[in-house]
């Protein structure tokens, strides 16, 4: 199986309210994404199709089973997708997380969304698009 990706760094965001970046081991990174915050990317190319969405996320015990929304074209617009932050024992420590997203063609503008209103959702250190092509 080969895949179609389009990968974007976390802290690459064009607009954002409530978050801030730091460095890391892997990098820079997104810090403080809590409940209510919100980012932007410009421009995320789909191709011809994308229909997963991965992240490197770091989240501690506590504040595992939060969440946000991956949406498209504006803040309000229509959501894709949800991620569940699974815990990787420390803010810093990252791995992969998997959600499905709506089959998404072309070039559109993402927000990530942090659900609720509580602190402590996640960082993230990237993120990406794709899709599985069998051969």
């Amino acid at each position: 199986m080969a895949t179609e990706t389009t990968k974007v760094q976390a802290e690459s965001y064009a607009e954002g309210s409530g978050v801030t970046t730091h460095d890391a081991g892997t990098g820079t990174v997104l810090g403080s994404f809590d409940g209510g915050d919100w980012v932007k990317y410009n421009a995320v190319d789909f191709g011809r199709g994308r229909n997963l969405f991965t992240a490197d996320i770091g989240s501690e015990q506590p504040y595992a089973g939060g969440g946000f929304e991956i949406r498209i074209d504006s803040s309000t617009g229509p959501v894709i997708g949800t991620v569940t932050v699974e815990n990787t024992g420390a803010w810093d420590t990252y791995l992969s997380q998997t959600a499905p997203i709506t089959s998404t063609l072309g070039i559109h503008d993402v927000y990530l969304k942090a659900l609720g209103t509580s602190p402590g959702v996640a960082n993230i250190d990237h993120f990406s698009v794709f899709t599985t092509i069998p051969r």
